[in-house]
């Protein structure tokens, strides 16, 4: 009985968080110039975290549900706006199709570097990227000529939070931080918002040492419109926080790693959407 009863407070906690946490954008703009970042630490259930940067806007519950499932110890947000004015000029329906398509395009994704505190140079953070089939082997990258092609259907009666249509592959990524790992990649199509999730299907190492277990850290990216422009929220979250400073014998920063890597993603989506669109 007692156990029950810690669960249904917990969850009614989650209900509770779920009404008081959704901001509008406008006072997220009010308080934070973007890109805007922030760290969360989650290791207390009696004081439930709040996505302060998450705007109120349609698929956002989607989001915050997802968040509150997977309970990361560690969790980074970011929240950029994409400026490309070209956008505007585009129905929600064109630039969702090709964020899909964007998405999708695991060639694209290396090239891009970032300057790295530790090593006090800029290096590249994607070094190999492909989509793998059920056997591990490097297959073709998905592309889709239409929405209808990714699944979704010109009239659905869903709720603006619900996805339209899904779409799962598998992604072999190497990476300057960790070698080479498959990650499990789904995004999901709503009216006017795409949401990414990629998790590790494998261990992760760093060099000869394990650092996060399958599963264990998970990247998602939220781009949605709102009033007109095109807006990107982002969150690496780490399930449980590595002991890297006994692997290593020197602080290794992941918060900080983690909203680099997050703005080479960004940066990635905005050239590939610019060129696309001009």
């Amino acid at each position: 009985m007692k156990y029950k009863l810690v669960s249904f407070t917990l969850l009614m906690c989650v209900v509770l968080q779920f009404s008081v946490s959704a901001v509008p954008l406008s006072s997220i703009l009010d308080k934070h110039e973007l890109p805007a970042s922030e760290t969360i630490e989650w290791t207390n259930d009696e004081k439930l975290p709040i996505l302060n940067l998450l705007p109120d806007a349609n698929g956002a519950g989607q989001v915050r549900e997802s968040f509150f499932t997977y309970r990361p110890e560690i969790t980074v947000q970011r929240l950029y706006r994409m400026e490309i004015d070209a956008l505007k000029k585009l129905e929600s329906d064109e630039v969702l199709l090709h964020l899909v398509n964007i998405l999708c395009d695991t060639d694209s994704q290396t090239g891009y570097k970032y300057r790295s505190s530790r090593r006090d140079k800029r290096i590249e953070l994607i070094e190999e990227s492909y989509r793998v089939d059920n056997d591990d082997n490097k297959t073709d990258d998905l592309h889709f000529g239409s929405l209808a092609e990714a699944g979704v259907e010109k009239i659905q009666k869903v709720p603006a939070d619900q996805p339209l249509a899904s779409i799962e592959f598998r992604q072999y990524i190497k990476e300057a931080n960790f070698r080479g790992a498959i990650f499990e990649q789904v995004i999901y199509i709503g009216k006017d918002w795409i949401r990414f999730t990629s998790t590790n299907e494998e261990r992760l190492w760093v060099k000869i040492f394990p650092l996060m277990k399958a599963k264990g850290f998970r990247n998602e990216f939220f781009l949605f419109k709102e009033e007109g422009n095109w807006y990107v929220y982002g969150s690496s979250q780490i399930e449980s926080m590595p002991t890297l400073n006994q692997l290593f014998g020197e602080p290794v920063h992941l918060p900080s790693m983690y909203r680099k890597r997050m703005d080479v993603y960004k940066a990635w989506m905005r050239d590939r959407l610019e060129k696309k669109t001009n």
